[in-house]
């Protein structure tokens, strides 16, 4: 999300100087590479499994797992950071 925002952003599609567009579209493309990450994981489940059970806790955890541990280590760095007074 990050990557293709930045892309975006050189490319000359959004202004950087415009804070409310780049953060109006780095939720959008959370949201929809959110939904592609949970197609690709429900269908690399089904390829390496052969079945389709269990799905849900699949697509749940590819949305969530990665943008959760990513948040956790971004707002200890934050409390970290405020304490030290950088």
């Amino acid at each position: 999300m990050a990557a293709v925002t930045i892309v975006f952003a050189a490319m000359g599609f959004i202004s950087p100087a415009s804070r409310g567009m780049i953060l109006t579209e780095m939720i959008f493309l959370y949201l929809f590479l959110g939904i592609y990450s949970g197609y690709v994981s429900v269908y690399l489940l089904r390829t390496i499994e052969g079945t389709s059970e269990g799905w849900r806790s699949v697509s749940w955890f590819a949305a969530y797992f990665f943008p959760g541990i990513t948040f956790t280590i971004l707002t200890a760095l934050n409390f970290d950071f405020g304490y030290y007074a950088s």
